[in-house]
């Protein structure tokens, strides 16, 4: 993952840097021949997994069902589960999709799928496909395999100088994830598909937060990823791709990664492969269902083009600002800006207790965005906002992550809101000017005490002090500053400066944060 983080990082510099130079720079979607247009499955009912849930989901009427889905094993076994269970389509939408272990796993899962005369449909942001194409090109000649890449760049062997010339428009990126299968079932929150995001990778992984839907809001989600699958921002990647495989290529790729799949040893998860057992991972699930009445809210594709009121964040503004008792926030990315900051404080004038557990500088794999929320972390503690960072030693995510990454980083990668122990929101969107205004999102607001307590229980853990710092003041006035509260080997541990990094990480957050920008990150 550390590779991965720099890359990533060194992308968030290059907006920030194109973001002061060419914040002029305009763009429109390439023009290519327009895709034809398909929607997401809708007979549930005829499908295995839907004759499976059509009873409980008949007991509830109006309401959908959700089971949170937190460790890294189980979010790789439940998307595995689900491909597997698969009959009629896979619909899944993701900024990340990396080429390592997992990622290829479901690949391989999504392609043994089509051959079972699955309909699968992958959209995936073309910020992170360089280098693939041919590949992602030879699993699309799969005729029951369509895969669309999101707003891509034009010129794809210079993508540095695209970035210069169409800055305007490849500075917005679809942050959506879902993985909707057979109209059924649909799984939506924060990960992305990667090693890092389940658990498995040596050097760092996330604490994150997905929930398997079912009910009512699955047809919202379908519509949602239609809406995108069909819109202008989607092209095929026929379309896009400058080397494309030859039929003989495509078929010598898949059988590859057939092979590479069958052969797979020392995967440190339950090897699923088939419905038996793809159904002991998803039928329990059925139980363990908190039931309540529930919206999905998604950004319009059209945010591509800079229209971005309303919205996921337009949703969910009145959703906190309505809070009687407390708001309760994990956010991977949290900068509050001077109106955050002033909604935030004025629920605490009132009585409402404002709680916030987000990366600290030596668990942020984007300095530039802790650099971001820097800027407000003081005035928030002022505001009576109690403020918790989280540690790269952090104890609790490791009970979901394999063996092998037992003694790896932790990071923090959640996106869920409890409100009033009654309202929850779980999904794509970060606490940042870039979700606000940039990004596209996705995430589903539930009124069910029963889920909000399942998810407070979560957050609960996550700011206990073996796994986050608190932030406090130490003197009054002017004069105060910053120190971090936690605990090691069991004894109280009091910082005067930001925990477990070094100076020159200190000073890279420090510059950026003085750089006249901020919707970028």
């Amino acid at each position: 993952m550390r590779e991965r983080a720099a890359a990533r990082c060194a992308a968030h510099r290059r907006w920030l840097l194109l973001g002061v130079i060419a914040a002029g720079c305009a763009g429109t979607v390439p023009e290519r021949p327009a895709a034809a247009p398909s929607a997401a499955f809708t007979a549930w009912q005829e499908t295995a997994i839907g004759r499976a849930i059509a009873p409980v989901v008949a007991e509830h009427p109006g309401q959908s069902g959700f089971a949170l889905v937190a460790g890294g094993e189980q979010a790789f076994d439940v998307r595995r589960g689900l491909a597997l269970l698969a009959e009629r389509s896979i619909d899944a939408q993701y900024y990340i999709w990396e080429a390592d272990t997992t990622g290829r796993l479901l690949a391989h899962d999504l392609l043994a799928a089509a051959g079972r005369g699955v309909r699968v449909r992958v959209l995936v942001d073309d910020i992170h496909t360089r280098g693939v194409d041919f590949d992602i090109a030879a699993l699309d000649a799969h005729p029951n395999i369509e895969i669309r890449v999101f707003n891509p760049f034009s010129n794809r062997e210079a993508r540095n100088l695209n970035l210069v010339t169409e800055l305007t428009r490849l500075n917005h990126r679809m942050h959506n994830k879902v993985w909707l299968v057979d109209g059924a079932v649909a799984l939506v929150g924060g990960r992305n598909i990667g090693d890092d995001y389940f658990g498995i990778d040596t050097a760092a992984n996330f604490r994150d937060l997905d929930m398997v839907a079912m009910g009512p809001v699955v047809p919202e989600v379908g519509a949602s990823f239609d809406r995108y699958w069909n819109s202008r921002w989607a092209l095929p990647i026929d379309a896009v791709a400058d080397d494309m495989p030859t039929p003989a290529q495509a078929a010598q790729l898949q059988a590859e990664l057939t092979a590479w799949a069958g052969a797979l040893t020392g995967f440190p998860y339950r090897d699923i492969r088939d419905a038996a057992g793809a159904a002991a991972v998803f039928t329990p699930q059925l139980g363990q269902l908190h039931w309540g009445r529930a919206q999905v809210i998604v950004d319009d594709p059209e945010k591509m083009a800079g229209s971005w009121q309303g919205g996921v964040a337009g949703a969910l503004a009145p959703v906190v600002e309505a809070a009687r008792r407390d708001v309760l926030m994990e956010a991977a990315y949290f900068i509050a800006t001077d109106a955050g900051t002033a909604m935030l404080g004025k629920l605490t004038q009132r009585g409402v207790r404002v709680r916030v557990l987000t990366n600290s500088l030596a668990t942020n794999d984007l300095v530039p965005a802790h650099a971001g929320y820097t800027r407000y972390r003081e005035a928030l503690v002022r505001a009576g906002v109690e403020l918790h960072e989280f540690r790269p030693d952090a104890a609790g995510p490791r009970q979901g992550w394999s063996a092998g990454a037992g003694a790896s980083r932790a990071s923090l990668h959640t996106k869920a809101i409890v409100v009033d122990g009654e309202r929850s929101f779980i999904g794509s969107f970060n606490l940042t000017p870039r979700s606000v205004e940039l990004n596209t999102e996705i995430g589903i607001v539930v009124d069910s005490p029963a889920l909000a307590a399942a998810i407070t229980a979560f957050l609960d853990s996550g700011v206990d002090a073996t796994n986050a710092w608190r932030l406090g003041l130490r003197g009054s006035g002017r004069g105060s500053e910053l120190v971090w509260t936690g605990t090691d080997q069991g004894q109280p541990v009091v910082h005067d400066t930001e925990p477990d990094v070094g100076a020159w990480r200190r000073f890279t957050a420090w510059l950026v944060a003085i750089l006249p920008v901020e919707k970028p990150l």
